[in-house]
């Protein structure tokens, strides 16, 4: 009897910590794809920074890029 009602207890329980780690696996990754697309997005920008820089150093060379 002790038995049933443990295994009653744990079985939702084992389920509930199997989803919850699938969860936090998801939000993982998610978090991990948000981070390297905002990088993407950064050295975009800083590359698009340069690009403009260059363009302009080399239409005017007296001024100096930051």
């Amino acid at each position: 009897m002790a038995r049933r009602r443990i295994r009653f207890i744990l079985g939702p329980l084992q389920v509930f910590f199997k989803s919850s780690a699938a969860v936090s696996t998801l939000l993982l990754f998610v978090v991990g794809v948000t981070r390297l697309v905002r990088a993407v997005e950064n050295l975009l920008k800083a590359n698009e920074n340069r690009a403009c820089g260059s363009l302009v150093s080399m239409v005017n060379p007296t001024t100096k890029r930051h």
